[in-house]
């Protein structure tokens, strides 16, 4: 049996990929700051929990050793706290060091691991304040503005050693990843279901976003599949903020009068975070992904609304 180490695997993302790579047929290992299990029996199998403090690589050297494939996840959620100066030094950290202690794991391994699957996100492309044109970034688009932009930057450069270490190397950049059991939509529901929901400034933001369900089947996909680069974790459908918001109405059949003014988010979360990650996105199209051969399961934001929410 082939075996997976999945670091920072405790997360949103990680717990659905775990289960997903059991279910067909992989020894799933999961390495994370404070497991707070040691074993988690999922419907087809087991998934092992390890501790790894993020820096230490002859620690994970010993995780790694003889698997086929790493999925390296790791690091700081970019929404979770306010961008304080230290927040931000915190958000690069918590992805270079787990990325460099990999790669000088990989390097000291007796036995390397096959592939390599290297955690980005669609931030890498810079962020378009308020607009809904369709101007699309694929992954030969250049890197944009902004410090989402810098921070995948240096993560995926950190990364780029292991080219030559190993069979496979691929970069997932990866978009807001609709599920209902965390991440965006965790946040998102609760107001809409009290009809306190609607639109953050104009709604006119791009919104490239992926169903959980293909997230974990693309990563097993590239896995199992080949390919090796940069490939975006998108759904193919381009969408805006005001679209996901009229889309949620009416599933839930609330309204969604209310408009949170970009002035009032801008103090709320600070001008940088906020016109980033709040009042700004990017159209992303997942072309290497699509040319692979994958096959998306939900492709329109209206039936994966309707799935998470229903």
């Amino acid at each position: 049996m082939e075996r997976v180490v999945l670091i920072g695997g405790s997360g949103f993302i990680g717990r659905h990929l775990a289960d997903a790579l059991v279910s067909e047929g992989y020894e799933v290992v999961v390495l994370s700051r404070t497991p707070s299990v040691e074993f988690v029996t999922v419907p087809n199998g087991v998934v092992r929990y390890l501790r790894w403090d993020g820096v230490n690589a002859d620690e994970l050297r010993s995780h790694i050793e003889a698997s086929f494939a790493v999925v390296n996840l790791a690091g700081a959620g970019i929404a979770d706290r306010r961008w304080t100066r230290s927040r931000k030094a915190e958000l690069l950290a918590s992805r270079i060091y787990a990325t460099k202690a990999l790669v000088d794991a990989v390097n000291g391994a007796k036995v390397r691991p096959k592939v390599v699957i290297q955690g980005s996100a669609v931030g890498f492309y810079g962020f378009r304040y308020n607009r809904k044109d369709v101007i699309v970034a694929d992954e030969y688009t250049e890197q944009g503005e902004g410090f989402l932009a810098e921070v995948c930057k240096l993560w995926e450069d950190a990364a780029l050693p292991l080219e030559e270490m190993v069979d496979r190397l691929a970069i997932v950049r990866t978009g807001i990843v609709l599920g209902k059991d965390g991440g965006f939509m965790a946040k998102l529901l609760p107001s809409f279901k009290m009809g306190l929901g609607g639109k953050v400034g104009t709604g006119m933001q791009p919104l490239s976003w992926i169903h959980i369900e293909d997230e974990v089947a693309a990563i097993s996909h590239i896995i199992k599949n080949g390919g090796s680069g940069v490939f975006n974790l998108v759904a193919p459908q381009v969408s805006s903020y005001s679209d996901l918001v009229a889309i949620l109405g009416r599933t839930l059949r609330r309204p969604t009068f209310f408009t949170l003014p970009e002035w009032a988010v801008r103090i709320m979360f600070g001008a940088e975070m906020a016109n980033e990650v709040l009042l700004g996105g990017k159209h992303v199209a997942p072309k290497r992904l699509e040319d692979s051969g994958f096959k998306f399961r939900v492709y329109d934001l209206g039936k994966a609304i309707e799935s998470l929410v229903k």
